[in-house]
């Protein structure tokens, strides 16, 4: 129930019956109420972002930090995380826009690519996620305090089949 024009695709389940009624006027007159109503048919809970979960430095996360991060949201009990990769079941067939951010590397060195494509995935498609991480800001140098002896890159973000066929990658940044 609500009042207003669009309902977001995360505020939908399937198996639900979404009934739109409006009553036209020209703001002396009423005509008779229209309604129509829409069967929500897939899963699907609308957008995703997938995150580091939490994690810093060169292992992805595990999977009570993407369990913890994702709570709540369209992600909450999908990912599945192996070793640091993130795996998710594609739920509905159709175009998917994926965009992807390449980290940052350390101590604000340079910003990592983004890339950005539509794709056609098939329900029951496991897509296999990394997520690239921000590079660590490397301590001062002992003979030098303030001079730094260099920070790491950030990680590239890729998007895989399960068979690691990519769809889309974004190095990170150095």
């Amino acid at each position: 129930s609500g009042s207003s024009s669009t309902v977001p695709a995360i505020n939908t389940f399937a198996g639900e019956l979404w009934t739109c009624e409006a009553t036209p006027s020209d703001g002396n007159l009423n005509g008779p109420p229209v309604s129509i109503s829409v069967s929500i048919g897939a899963v699907w809970n609308g957008t995703a972002t997938f995150t580091t979960c939490g994690q810093t430095g060169r292992t992805g996360p595990s999977q009570s930090m993407c369990d913890s991060e994702y709570s709540g949201g369209a992600l909450e009990n999908q990912v599945t995380v192996v070793n640091g990769y993130q795996y998710w079941v594609v739920p509905s067939t159709g175009t998917y826009r994926i965009e992807v951010f390449g980290a940052q590397g350390g101590d604000n060195a340079g910003y990592g690519a983004r890339m950005q494509g539509e794709f056609q995935l098939s329900s029951g498609t496991q897509l296999k996620i990394l997520v690239g991480q921000e590079g660590i800001k490397a301590p001062p140098s002992s003979n030098q305090p303030g001079n730094y002896t260099g920070s790491g890159g950030g990680g590239g973000t890729f998007v895989a089949d399960s068979n690691d066929t990519p769809y889309i990658i974004a190095g990170g940044g150095g």
